[in-house]
């Protein structure tokens, strides 16, 4: 399976360009229309020109017995869903590392719906 990964980095501002930066957050976190978006734009537009102090990797191990489980499961007639609020790529990683998911497999991937709503309108479509 793969590290997690995090960089630790700073990036010194002026007085001015934090106040700046502080009246914005302060803003956009009062939102409620595309509040999240608005801050991943916010933070993206602070993150340049920054000092890499270092970075770590952390593997995430299975727990015993996740495997047997996930195949006792299977005999069972349980079908078994990945749900996560991870990458995709990391749900992938973890699915096959634990047997869950195989070359034979039937992947669904639903992902970026915006609301609870719409991911129940396309799942009733798909039944």
């Amino acid at each position: 399976m793969g590290l997690r990964t995090l960089a630790v980095a700073r990036k010194q501002l002026s007085r001015e360009a934090l106040d700046k930066f502080t009246e914005k957050l302060n803003k956009t976190q009062r939102l409620v229309q595309n509040r999240e978006e608005k801050m991943r734009e916010l933070y993206r537009s602070n993150e340049n020109d920054l000092h890499v102090l270092g970075a770590t990797g952390v593997e995430d191990q299975l727990q015993d017995g996740v495997p047997e489980t996930l195949i006792a499961l299977g005999q069972a007639g349980i079908r078994v869903w990945v749900l996560t609020g991870d990458k995709v790529e990391t749900a992938v990683n973890v699915a096959v590392a634990c047997g869950l998911l195989t070359q034979s497999s039937k992947q669904m991937r639903l992902t970026n719906f915006k609301t609870s709503d719409t991911l129940a309108d396309y799942l009733e479509t798909i039944k």
